[in-house]
């Protein structure tokens, strides 16, 4: 019944298909550059595509796709139809070096490469949806089709508006690709829908609305609701199944994510200095209502006069706690930054791996250590792949990379002034953290590096280091 819901179309040029913008391996795309950039964040998988395609031909297995107009949507084979579109335009892949790799199978080809393909058209969703869940049942190392995991599927249903049994968990990830925080083909969705039904959904600041959700409170802090869940939850995270199995500690974790993001007053915590119930101030713990940091009865007040003076205690001042600022997360790196790196760069890769799991409050010096060496590597390979001129001070070459990349419409005037200011000065150890003042942490025996410091340059400098790695990015 379902093969009669369609129709053979010969011969239809590249150029009349449309990537899905809504295909779980592309997700939250916009258009086809960005559709083609987000599928080759695997670009060894695209890669083996590509060859086998140039040594053996288009695969058998027909294109299904949607009529558009005079155009047609690619329901499945999105990525065999990138494979072709970049074999017949290499520069479409954006970045040179990867453009370069697929100009090299495209002249090396065994077969002609097909500038036009015979797809099946439906314009029955439901006959699409069973066709398409029918197939994807073998990877062979990304030359055959990838088998979807649970999250794939989650994210190919609610998108042509089909149900789902891990709706809320699907949309809430959804929402994330869309804000720039990739979320991995392998997360684990069934993690998030354990401990994420409507309720909690409303407490961690969103609004079921059935087919998506909308925000509750303002998007800065949503964006680290989020981050933090993906980032703990994400393969090789610090969280997993057993740390949300039970409600308590489901209930646990949902507080911790809010504390964090600054949407949950911290927990009271004892006070005195030399110890609990002895020492310090006389064995005096903090009473559950008083904030961190409050004066004690007998202590000193706000306009230096005694509280005891006084008569009373002042009661602790009460409200909505404020929003964390950006820089209060564990480690240096945010989750959202995820660059793509080129083979011959794996030492830069795996740099970012360990800085992303030390925690900076913890080991701010090893932060701050391998944050100098990442951005180095950063400056370096932008420096390289553009010929441009070196001399033996690092800041000075982010100097000229800067100067490039804004030339080239790579970066905003706020992100390049930004990162201007970072760079302009060769030292500034008593202001707020310059570039330079890393290299005085590895060098001095007095300059100690700080996270919220630490953090915060990173931040101000990330679109300078997201346009090292890419040269299709443009300013957010």
């Amino acid at each position: 019944m379902t093969r009669k819901a369609f129709k053979l179309v010969p011969a239809v040029p590249l150029g009349k298909l449309e990537l899905d913008t809504k295909n779980p391996r592309i997700r939250a795309g916009h258009d086809e550059p960005d559709c083609i950039a987000r599928l080759l964040r695997k670009p060894k998988q695209m890669l083996a595509l590509a060859k086998d395609i140039a040594a053996s031909g288009l695969s058998t297995a027909p294109i299904l796709v949607e009529p558009k107009g005079r155009k047609y949507v690619v329901w499945d084979g999105n990525r065999r139809i990138t494979a072709l579109k970049l074999l017949n335009n290499p520069a479409l892949a954006g970045k040179p070096a990867i453009a370069s790799q697929f100009a090299a199978v495209a002249a090396s080809a065994a077969v002609p490469i097909p500038k036009s393909v015979d797809v099946l058209s439906s314009t029955k969703k439901d006959a699409l949806l069973k066709e398409v869940f029918a197939r994807h049942a073998g990877g062979q190392d990304g030359a055959g089709q990838l088998t979807w995991d649970t999250l794939l599927r989650t994210i190919f249903l609610l998108g042509h508006q089909a149900q789902s049994d891990y709706r809320l968990a699907g949309l809430l990830l959804m929402w994330a690709e869309d804000q720039g925080i990739d979320v991995d083909d392998q997360f684990p969705i069934s993690t998030i829908h354990r401990f994420l039904n409507k309720k909690r959904l409303e407490r961690l600041g969103f609004k079921d609305l059935g087919k998506s959700i909308e925000l509750a409170i303002p998007e800065d802090a949503a964006v680290r609701v989020v981050e933090r869940i993906v980032h703990d939850f994400a393969p090789g995270g610090s969280r997993d199944v057993n740390d949300v199995f039970e409600e308590d500690a489901q209930n646990r974790y949902i507080d911790e994510v809010l504390r964090d993001a600054g949407l949950l007053a911290p927990e009271p915590t004892s006070t005195g200095g030399a110890g609990k119930g002895a020492g310090g101030d006389g064995g005096r713990q903090q009473k559950p209502d008083e904030r961190p940091g409050d004066t004690a009865r007998g202590g000193e007040s706000d306009d230096g006069g005694s509280e005891e003076d006084e008569g009373e205690s002042k009661p602790p001042k009460r409200g909505r706690a404020t929003v964390k600022a950006d820089y209060d997360r564990k480690s240096v790196v945010r989750p959202r930054f995820k660059p793509d790196f080129p083979e011959n760069y794996w030492k830069a890769r795996e740099v970012l791996r360990e800085l992303r799991q030390i925690e900076t409050g913890k080991s701010p010096i090893a932060a701050a250590s391998l944050f100098r060496v990442f951005f180095e590597l950063s400056t370096r390979a932008y420096t390289k792949r553009h010929q441009l001129p070196e001399v033996r001070e690092t800041h000075k070459n982010a100097l000229t990379c800067l100067r490039h990349m804004r030339a080239h419409g790579r970066l905003s005037a706020g992100e390049h002034d930004a990162a201007l200011r970072r760079f302009r000065e060769k030292s500034q150890a008593d202001m707020l953290l310059q570039y330079a003042t890393l290299n005085d942490y590895m060098h001095s025996f007095q300059h100690m590096p700080d996270r919220q410091s630490l953090h915060v340059l990173w931040t101000e400098i990330e679109p300078y280091l997201e346009a090292c790695w890419d040269d299709a990015r443009r300013p957010r």
